[in-house]
């Protein structure tokens, strides 16, 4: 088994938020799918899929229940509107 990698997303109502989250975990798959990692994404809220559900999904292709993480926030590329003044 590969290593799981879970790709975190905020969430967003808005669908260019949620396609561009998409398209970035499925190119980080693409790259690191023979050697690296089993990479899933998931949304924490206002979106699919769910965080709880991208878990169960790694740990039904047979990562470990429990274990260690290690969790880096990143920003992502359009900025956060009122907050970072994008």
């Amino acid at each position: 088994m590969k290593p799981p990698l879970l790709l975190i997303g905020q969430g967003s109502q808005d669908d260019a938020y949620a396609a561009e989250f998409g398209r970035f975990v499925h190119r980080l798959r693409c790259r690191l799918d023979q050697t690296g990692a089993d990479v899933s994404g998931g949304y924490l809220e206002r979106a699919t899929p769910r965080l709880s559900d991208s878990v169960a999904s790694l740990v039904a292709r047979g990562a470990p229940p429990a274990g260690r993480a290690a969790a880096e926030p990143q920003q992502g590329g359009r900025g956060v509107p009122g907050r970072d003044g994008a």
